[in-house]
């Protein structure tokens, strides 16, 4: 039973199946946050929680390069041709918080031509 056993359960872990959901509750504002190991590249997860068809993913540069790639196939994956998918990585750190850096983000989604009802991520 050993092998198989933990074979299983790391597959059972992997699957969408194994997503834990947590949900945050604040009225109308309520959302979810769902926990497992590949829930970033569940493009149909994530599609699901875009209200248009335009997205900005923002991050840092220590986030990144660990996840930015895989949360962009994912959501073009899933999106196809209708979504717009466009990306900015900022600088990290506390230091960071400025209006240079929100400039950025302001400034990408000018260059995308995201319209207001683009969601931001």
């Amino acid at each position: 039973a050993g092998r198989g056993a933990r074979a299983r359960a790391r597959a059972a872990a992997a699957s969408p199946a194994a997503l834990q959901k947590v949900e945050v509750g604040l009225g109308e504002r309520s959302y979810p946050i769902y926990i497992g190991a590949e829930a970033l590249g569940q493009g149909a997860l994530l599609r699901r929680h875009l209200r248009g068809q335009q997205c900005l993913v923002v991050t840092n540069e220590t986030v990144g390069p660990l996840y930015l790639d895989r949360v962009l196939e994912a959501l073009r994956e899933a999106g196809g041709e209708a979504l717009q998918v466009e990306s900015v990585v900022l600088r990290d750190g506390e230091e960071h918080k400025t209006m240079a850096e929100l400039m950025k983000v302001y400034d990408k989604a000018l260059e995308g031509r995201l319209s207001r009802k683009a969601t931001f991520v």
